[in-house]
């Protein structure tokens, strides 16, 4: 899913730079995309890959075997959801 954001992103002229956690996965980039190392269940990896970044866009999924980490992950970042908007 990734591939397909990276790609549009840059269909649409944005520069993007996309993350993958093992760089034998560099060949299956977009040509246009800036590939980086790095692993989105590491708080210290994904702090030091958003930093200088306009939008951060995740479309990740857990290794095979930790599927069931697939909601839990984001939550470790931002425990306390935003509450009600005010008006």
């Amino acid at each position: 899913m990734g591939s397909r954001v990276a790609a549009e992103a840059l269909a649409r002229g944005h520069e993007v730079s996309a993350v993958v956690r093992d760089p034998a996965r560099f060949r299956e980039l977009h040509a246009g995309a800036i590939a980086r190392v790095g692993d989105a269940g590491k708080a210290e990896d994904v702090t030091a890959l958003s930093a200088g970044q306009d939008v951060v866009i995740t479309a990740t999924r857990p290794a095979p075997g930790l599927e069931h980490e697939l909601v839990t992950t984001p939550m470790r970042y931002w425990p306390d959801p935003p509450g009600p908007a005010s008006g």
